[in-house]
């Protein structure tokens, strides 16, 4: 049960959600990202020496797009009609945003090809492509009828830089157009077989869907390092990693014309600059922040309407979800990492002011119009996700956290977070703030924290956003979840030194994070994009 924070919502549990949870984010790191040595939690992390090689944490290797990455190609290369066209045809499975969780790579359906069968869903996409690009040639190419070989060869050399992400060897380049001759005219059991222009061009894209340099991303690198030790990734590859890692896109002309001049390595913090402030990135980086915080399942809450009359026409769950995703994009984009947990701003319109919150709602805001708001401070500190197991809704929730303890298999996980979840019970099902619980019952939310926020006793959630903001346990887990994203693979293992423990490649992060002028979510992506366990690969032997 180590992942145990990643999971569907079960509909035997009932959700609520107040914006935003120190908690939620908290539990993604089981208390593996705390500080160092056996003084509790006041203690920072300590920095890594620059050549210890756990900076560089995941290995060489040729890794599958994911399906929205491979929807972002298609609409590079193609354009956009024909990707929707596949989504909403079904003609090859693109993850949803419902069942999509936290990295999204570690729920795709496909994260190899490893037979016939599974090759088959990349060629009926492929096949698609062809269709619509042969009926559609003469708009995406732009040559006028009737098309010549001299205007299908400019449109295919176009669309091969693009689908490749990088320029063409000579090699490839040969082999690209040779297939596009023989597709014109060729041989086929002694006759001559000649295709249409818009055919044969449809059958090339066919192909390049099919390859393997579009499909998938390589990491294998050229140069290499001694400090720390490991193959530096070529300005081609990086200029894909970073693009899909900011954007979910294929790199733009700015960073595939910068690897192609071999500069990208050494300009990368300009580039980071760049795209975190254009909004596609910034829709992105929230889209993926609103997985981490579980805002994407809000839709597939079930909450009893009979006992919470709030949720019977449903509108509270999109006013919700809405609120917590304004709240996550200010914090991200005009605040510090740390306003995730301490910051008492809400974004309301009237239907939450009134009915959650309990406060009057704003001149200006309606039940489509969501206005800042300053909460309580004693009662509101950052997000706060909040879940209940129906089976033992007749125990107070401290009675819960002592069943769980002490019975299998919950004893095996539960103990490491539940603690946290006790001073939530101050907010029912669906956020509002109570001193009574379900069942009449006053209630007790207090707990004793576990060593590594220093043992401590407190009363409320905002007593622990105010032991979080004192120690490095946040920052240090928003590095590692950062990090584990941008390199794609759940299974990489990025822990932060504690006791013996080695571990930089996250610890470098937090460092730079702190270090950091403003402390912000765009100091963490860059610092993320900066580090050698971004940069650079372990060699495979």
């Amino acid at each position: 049960m180590r992942h145990a924070r990643r999971f569907s919502v079960p509909t035997r549990w009932r959700a609520g959600v107040l914006p935003l949870s120190a908690v939620a984010a908290m539990l993604g790191c089981h208390g593996e990202v705390g500080p160092t040595g056996s003084g509790g939690g006041t203690q920072s992390t300590p920095l890594c020496d620059a050549s210890d090689p756990t900076n560089v944490i995941a290995p060489q290797r040729i890794a599958l797009l994911t399906s929205t990455e491979l929807m972002n190609m298609v609409t590079s290369v193609v354009d956009s009609t024909e990707s929707q066209s596949i989504v909403t045809n079904q003609i090859f499975n693109v993850i949803t945003d419902l069942t999509v969780r936290f990295p999204p790579p570690r729920m795709e359906q496909y994260k190899s090809i490893p037979d016939s069968t599974t090759l088959g869903a990349f060629d009926l996409m492929a096949s698609n492509i062809r269709d619509y690009v042969t009926a559609n040639f003469a708009t995406l190419s732009g040559c006028a009828a009737p098309a010549v070989d001299s205007c299908a060869s400019t449109y295919l050399n176009k669309v091969a830089a693009k689908a490749y992400r990088r320029a063409l060897t000579a090699d490839e380049q040969s082999r690209f157009s040779n297939l596009y001759n023989n597709l014109r005219s060729q041989m086929v059991n002694g006759y001559q077989v000649s295709l249409p222009v818009e055919q044969a061009a449809g059958n090339v894209l066919y192909a390049l869907f099919m390859t393997p340099q579009l499909l998938w991303r390589w990491e294998l690198g050229n140069a290499t390092s001694s400090s720390p030790p490991g193959v530096y990734l070529t300005d081609t590859e990086l200029a894909s990693s970073l693009s899909f890692f900011l954007t979910d896109q294929p790199p733009d002309d700015m960073l595939t014309a910068e690897a192609a001049a071999g500069t990208l390595r050494a300009n990368v913090g300009k580039h980071v600059a760049r795209l975190l402030a254009t909004q596609t990135s910034r829709d992105w980086l929230t889209h993926i922040m609103s997985m981490y915080f579980f805002l994407n399942q809000l839709p597939a809450t079930i909450i009893d309407a009979t006992k919470f009359p709030i949720v019977g026409t449903g509108a509270i769950y999109s006013d919700l979800q809405h609120a917590s995703e304004l709240f996550l994009g200010d914090a991200m984009w005009n605040g510090k990492v740390m306003d995730l947990i301490t910051s008492n701003k809400a974004f309301l319109n009237t239907n939450l002011a009134t009915m959650v919150y309990m406060v009057p709602p704003d001149p200006t805001a309606t039940a489509t119009n969501f206005v800042s708001t300053t909460l309580d401070p004693t009662t509101r500190a950052g997000m706060v996700i909040q879940q209940q197991l129906g089976m033992i809704a007749n125990q107070t929730a401290q009675q819960q956290v002592a069943f769980r303890a002490t019975t299998s298999p919950c004893s095996s996980c539960h103990p490491s977070f539940d603690p946290y979840g006790l001073v939530l019970d101050w907010y029912d099902v669906v956020g509002r703030y109570r001193t009574v619980d379900d069942l009449g019952q006053p209630v007790d939310g207090h707990t004793t924290l576990p060593d590594v926020l220093g043992g401590q006793t407190v009363q409320s959630a905002v007593e622990l956003a105010s032991v979080l903001s004192t120690t490095d346990l946040f920052t240090n887990c928003m590095a590692k979840t950062m990090l584990q994203y941008a390199l794609l693979d759940a299974t990489i293992e990025l822990p932060l030194p504690i006791a013996q423990q080695k571990g930089c490649a996250a610890a470098g992060v937090a460092n730079s994070l702190r270090k950091s002028s403003g402390q912000s979510f765009t100091d963490l992506t860059s610092a993320v994009a900066l580090s050698p366990a971004f940069l650079m690969r372990q060699p495979t032997q």
